[in-house]
């Protein structure tokens, strides 16, 4: 599933569409749920997809978007659950990585359902057919 989410996320992706689905996912996603206040710009054209993404700690985030100034880690739990501190880990390198103000990872499952391994603060859920299907 990540890797056909992040193709449709890359704007040389094989679906042949340049930034239009990325456009879609920053603007309905990325703005409803982090950027309210429209604090960071997301530059289109200096987009990249990573997947799998490294951290400085040795693990592995399922996807992460980034412009060289705003980073956004995105953490697909489709059928299993987050381990202890992988969140945490995450949005600490988020913190790292991000120049322009903090990008909760976004912790993508089926419904939405919240972490009980990680604070509030560190992610924002997003469900699958709620966010990412329309």
């Amino acid at each position: 599933m990540c890797r056909i989410l992040a193709d449709l996320l890359d704007t040389k992706g094989l679906h042949g569409r340049g930034n239009l689905y990325l456009k879609h996912f920053i603007d309905m996603v990325v703005k409803q749920l982090i950027d309210k206040d429209g604090q960071f710009n997301f530059n289109l054209s200096k987009a990249k997809v990573v997947v799998p993404c490294p951290t400085s700690k040795g693990r592995f985030i399922d996807i992460a978007i980034d412009d060289g100034t705003v980073f956004i880690p995105i953490e697909a739990k489709i059928y299993t659950g987050d381990s202890e501190r992988q969140l945490a880990d995450y949005a600490e390198f988020s913190r790292e990585m991000n120049s322009g103000g903090f990008v909760p990872v976004l912790f993508l499952t089926r419904g939405g359902y919240k972490s009980s391994k990680a604070l509030d603060s560190e992610y924002v859920p997003v469900a699958f057919d709620k966010h990412i299907v329309p």
